[in-house]
């Protein structure tokens, strides 16, 4: 049987208290994902992201995390319906343009950078990204019921 992309040791989101401050000095964490902590798939895809993570660009927090909504004037309603995606410049994006953003910062998917000038890509890329999102395991997901 074919092991699934997302399988692996369970992702634990980190929890504390989110302090702006201690992401800006970092100089190799370049994007800051945001995701829903209590969904079984967005844990999963930040398992995912995090183990491919080899060059520690990525800075993955739940949305749940303390203080960090707030520091970043983000509303949690509107922000759990799709990941969102924060740059150390102050750049964000969501949605699929966050995943995209994301997944060309790694090795073999640089070519992602060109493909939202490749006429149709960015909307096709974005009906599959709300195909998933409305498939979310909704029993298991509090915040997937919304």
């Amino acid at each position: 049987m074919k092991e699934s992309p997302f399988s692996g040791p369970q992702f634990q989101p980190d929890r504390q208290p989110f302090a702006a401050t201690q992401w800006t000095t970092s100089n190799r964490q370049k994007l800051l994902v945001l995701f829903d902590g209590d969904c079984p798939l967005c844990r999963a895809s930040a398992a995912w992201l995090k183990r491919r993570d080899k060059e520690g660009v990525l800075r993955l927090l739940p949305l749940q995390t303390s203080g960090l909504l707030e520091s970043l004037d983000l509303n949690f309603e509107e922000a759990v319906k799709q990941i969102q995606v924060v740059s150390l410049q102050g750049e964000r994006r969501q949605g699929a343009d966050a995943v995209i953003w994301v997944l060309s910062h790694f090795k073999g998917f640089s070519w992602l950078k060109f493909a939202q000038w490749v006429p149709g890509f960015s909307p096709a890329s974005r009906l599959v990204y709300r195909l998933i999102a409305i498939s979310r395991p909704r029993s298991r997901c509090s915040s997937c019921r919304r």
